[in-house]
């Protein structure tokens, strides 16, 4: 026969917390985490004269870390006109953690 005024036992109590605990779990399995948004960038830096070193400039932006930002193994030098050559680097950046400004 129940004791439908009497207190809770303790099998009650611990039934109940494990169902919480089990609800819980649940909800946490359900929850996935946000995607990271990331952008693919690629830049192009054109020097006024021919007589810039790209090479040296290329090793320089490449040696810049920063947390969130990947840059892609290699650059490339295209000309442009008139033995003038411009630099094209890409880099892979996480738009919460890197700015591109």
């Amino acid at each position: 026969m129940d004791d439908l005024f009497g207190e809770e036992t303790e099998a009650d109590k611990a039934a109940a917390a494990e169902a919480k605990k089990k609800a819980e779990a649940e909800k946490a399995k359900k929850v996935k985490a946000a995607p990271i948004a990331k952008s693919i960038i690629i830049w192009e830096v054109k020097p006024y004269s021919s007589d810039i070193d790209l090479d040296y400039l290329g090793k320089r932006i490449l040696a810049i870390k920063l947390d969130g930002l990947v840059w892609k193994t290699e650059y490339k030098k295209e000309p442009v006109a008139f033995g003038v050559f411009k630099l094209i680097i890409g880099a892979v950046v996480e738009d919460l953690k890197v700015s591109t400004d």
